[in-house]
């Protein structure tokens, strides 16, 4: 008689097993895609883009770059983090934490290395603005943000989506010191997307 239950238990095992992983995985894949759908809202808001680049530091090295964006505002350099949870940061902390459900992370404050990248871009391309952003997706910031990190769908609002078809004036004075940022990058082959991509 108790032998006649073991398969129905271990039936009930493997159900419930295969259940946990589906969803576990359904979890990842949609945060997978949720990440995916973000960075091409935010190649909408540029003429032009390069992701996953190398870019001279100017003391023969280089720094890596999520993104360089061709706005009609100028360069803007964005260090992409998709982030879900609470974020405790400050400027001046050395690193952050994360707080998603009972996970918990932390990871090295990104600020450091985007005035490092703004200041490269700047190098290449003075006669024209560069600014930078830490660009956010799911992330809260309970306890303050700092000045220089922004949820994308800030970036989006203030920046628009662009209408590649159109032709904008203002980047014709852009466009020189665009090429030659261009020229001066390299892919980067451990890039998440590992490929320099231009539209």
């Amino acid at each position: 008689m108790q032998q006649s239950w073991i398969p129905l238990l271990l039936g009930v095992v493997l159900v419930a097993g295969l259940g946990g992983l589906g969803y576990l995985g359904g979890r990842a894949w949609g945060r997978a895609t949720q990440g995916a759908r973000a960075r091409k809202r935010l190649l909408r808001c540029a003429n032009e883009h390069l992701a996953d680049v190398l870019l001279p530091d100017g003391i023969d090295g280089s720094l890596h770059v999520d993104y360089l964006l061709l706005t009609r505002f100028g360069i803007l350099v964005v260090d992409f983090r998709d982030l879900e949870g609470v974020v405790f940061a400050a400027e001046r902390m050395e690193e952050w934490a994360v707080m998603d459900g009972s996970y918990r992370s932390s990871l090295r404050n990104p600020l450091g290395g985007l005035y490092d990248r703004v200041q490269s871009v700047r190098q290449i391309c003075p006669e024209i603005p560069v600014d930078g952003r830490v660009v956010t997706t799911r992330a809260q910031f309970p306890r303050g943000r700092p000045d220089l990190v922004m949820p994308l769908d800030e970036l989006v609002k203030e920046l628009g989506f662009v209408n590649r078809k159109e032709q904008v004036p203002e980047l014709s004075a852009l466009r020189p010191a665009w090429e030659r940022l261009v020229a001066a990058t390299t892919p980067n082959p451990m890039g998440v997307r590992k490929k320099l991509r231009r539209l």
